[in-house]
């Protein structure tokens, strides 16, 4: 699907209100990974998944052009080769440009995670480029039910395994804060 300008120009807008409403900052101990913790000092949660990209519409090996939007749904796995999945993803891109400094190919992306224990959304700007080489990726969150509500924090992401078919999955290490 093409989007219309005007149909990427609210969804930023709509988009960029809902994160400043919703996000704060993060304390900068948050940001380190490890092991699935909480950290009851600063009331973070770190939780760490491996992401399986499951659909993709439109399903087309050339969903990158700019005005090309979709959909996409993920699985949550503590590793890539767990059966056992722990939570689902369900998210939307909309690549908007090609930057003019790098010509690089810039998506704007939401999702939203369903865990047993609640959910969480996130919303963001990234360089598909540099997610293609399997650069790390930042994505503000915020929890928004169950055990995640009103909490805020973030998503690191990378793609891995570029080197096998198909769609990539992704290293994901997530860090929700309670204020």
């Amino acid at each position: 699907m093409r989007s219309t300008r005007k149909h990427r120009k609210l969804l930023i807008v709509a988009a960029a209100a809902a994160l400043t409403t919703c996000l704060g900052a993060v304390p900068a101990d948050a940001a380190r990974s490890g092991p699935v913790r909480s950290d009851h000092h600063n009331k973070c949660i770190t939780l760490n998944y491996i992401e399986k990209l499951i659909r993709y519409y439109p399903e087309s090996d050339h969903v990158t052009g700019v005005g090309v939007f979709g959909e996409y749904y993920d699985e949550m796995y503590l590793t890539t080769t767990s059966t056992d999945k722990k939570a689902t993803g369900i998210g939307t891109f909309d690549t908007l440009y090609t930057d003019p400094a790098t010509g690089h190919i810039m998506e704007w992306v939401t999702e939203q995670w369903q865990f047993p224990d609640g959910t969480f959304v996130g919303s963001g700007l990234f360089d598909r480029n540099e997610m293609l080489r399997g650069e790390w990726m930042h994505t503000p969150l915020v929890g928004s039910s169950g055990r995640y509500v009103g909490m805020k924090g973030h998503i690191d992401w990378r793609a891995i395994d570029l080197d096998k078919p198909g769609n990539p999955p992704a290293q994901d290490v997530i860090v929700l804060c309670r204020s």
